[in-house]
């Protein structure tokens, strides 16, 4: 295909496809387009050239040895113009097919040697000296002119001029030279012969023309394409650069969300871990500072779905409690404030959230649940749900209609046993197949009870990945886990 440089090609393109249609049907292009066509064909038709030249010189030269039976007394002559004339001719072309100037002589020259080898057949009439065998040879112009119109890849016009110019010589011919028009004999074979051509040049002109333009329609089809090609890989690239771009927008939203969770562990007894399903996640988890040192509170959710819109709402959700600093004592309270602040700004999304202060002299842990996991308490005897009261999560109601329902958040105090394990963790550890489901968990969290809170997660962790066959989770993981 030849390959499309100029500008003025693409206005030509972007007509309708009708307009293209009635193109080919006229078997002429716009002047830009025209001179591209020219190539294409010239580049599409030269194997089949050379293939057609290779078979009329052998079937020309061949016929040679009819001659001798045809015309003996004429023979000489006759191979004069077959060999010394013709032949050549046809061997001339074929090697001007292979230089690089044959594209521009090549209608001209592929023109001459039809009209030559269609002369020479009617040349050959003329100086037969047997006429009823001197009229035999007009069949090899039906010959000529199916090929020139067939093989030759000549464009329309030209075979239709060239073909014509055949008839009319060997009408010429018949009348002038050939005398057939003095009998009656000889008007029957001539108004016979006459049928013949004209039906086969009739023939050759529609195979010509067809053949034409299908190379046309190939040609726009071609073009089409190659431009939709261009179209498709210009969205390509600019869905490749919006994905880097967008790729970057993620890297920098998680370095961001990096930010809003704490940087490392506040005391040596808890341990942390944060495993968005995608760059961002919808989880969020953060410790609470207190001037008294007994106390630190600890605060995780979990924003429906996952990605970007759900990492939004996790910045929203920390930027409130860094301003709610005077409700941090009351985790009812702070989840209330929670909700009243997200109620109708989540887009559809709701939150679940625990929130506890863990006091380190007593042992307790003082909770409010917001539709929130219930937490796992485990002991070197067993691992067990801490039973919650069944809230409804955050931003689903008001806080009129909480309190309509009641499901106002209630604060709550567990004391925990010494050397235990409070374990709080989001819907998406339970999402991971385990084996035995509940039970399974129960019993994987008490067998690795003794280990110290970090290398409880890190253990817990890597569990997970094995469970599941890949570090891929289907959502957002976070845990974190208190040696009482």
């Amino acid at each position: 295909m030849v390959t499309i440089g100029m500008r003025g090609i693409e206005d030509i393109i972007q007509q309708s496809d009708s307009e293209l249609r009635r193109f080919e049907q006229r078997l002429r292009f716009p002047p830009i387009m025209e001179e591209l066509f020219n190539v294409y064909y010239h580049q599409r038709s030269l194997s089949v050239l050379r293939v057609a030249l290779v078979l009329a010189f052998l079937l020309y030269a061949g016929f040679g040895v009819l001659d001798i039976y045809m015309a003996p007394k004429s023979v000489h002559a006759i191979w004069i113009i077959r060999f010394a004339v013709v032949c050549p001719a046809i061997g001339l072309l074929f090697l001007m097919t292979f230089m690089r100037m044959f594209h521009s002589v090549k209608s001209l020259a592929v023109s001459l040697v039809v009209l030559l080898m269609g002369y020479g057949i009617i040349g050959m009439l003329v100086i037969a000296d047997d006429p009823d065998t001197g009229q035999l040879y007009y069949a090899g112009l039906i010959l000529v002119i199916m090929w020139a119109c067939v093989l030759m890849r000549m464009r329309f016009r030209n075979a239709s001029i060239v073909c014509w110019l055949i008839v009319l010589g060997y009408e010429y011919t018949a009348v002038v030279f050939l005398n057939m028009l003095e009998s009656e004999g000889t008007v029957k074979i001539f108004i016979s012969n006459n049928f013949f051509f004209i039906s086969a040049n009739i023939i050759g002109m529609i195979s010509s023309y067809l053949i034409e333009r299908s190379a046309r329609r190939d040609f726009v089809n071609g073009l089409l394409l190659e431009e939709r090609s261009r179209n498709i890989e210009f969205e390509k690239n600019e869905l490749k650069s919006r994905d880097e771009r967008i790729h970057k927008e993620l890297v920098m939203a998680r370095n961001i969300q990096q930010q809003l969770i704490p940087s490392r562990q506040p005391r040596d007894n808890i341990g942390s871990l944060y495993v968005p399903m995608e760059m961002v996640g919808g989880d969020f988890y953060d410790f609470i500072q207190f001037r008294e040192e007994n106390l630190i509170g600890i605060f995780i959710s979990d924003v429906t779905g996952h990605g970007i819109s759900s990492s939004l709402i996790t910045a929203m959700i920390k930027s409130i409690i860094l301003q709610a600093y005077s409700l941090k004592n009351d985790p009812a309270a702070l989840l209330l404030h929670i909700n009243r602040l997200l109620v109708n700004q989540t887009g559809g999304k709701f939150i679940t959230a625990f929130y506890g202060i863990y006091d380190y002299r007593s042992g307790t842990m003082t909770y409010a649940n917001a539709g929130h996991n219930p937490p796992y308490i485990i002991t070197a005897g067993k691992a067990g749900i801490l039973t919650v009261d069944a809230c409804f999560p955050l931003a689903a109601f008001n806080g009129d209609d909480l309190k309509r329902f009641d499901k106002l958040y209630r604060n709550d105090t567990v004391t925990l046993q010494r050397g235990s394990k409070f374990f709080l963790y989001t819907d998406g550890f339970q999402e991971v197949p385990w084996p035995g489901g509940d039970e399974g968990i129960a019993g994987f969290l008490q067998s690795i009870h003794g280990l110290p809170c970090g290398e409880f997660i890190q253990t817990l962790h890597e569990r997970l990945v094995k469970v599941n066959g890949t570090d891929m989770f289907q959502d957002d993981i976070c845990l974190i886990c208190i040696d009482v």
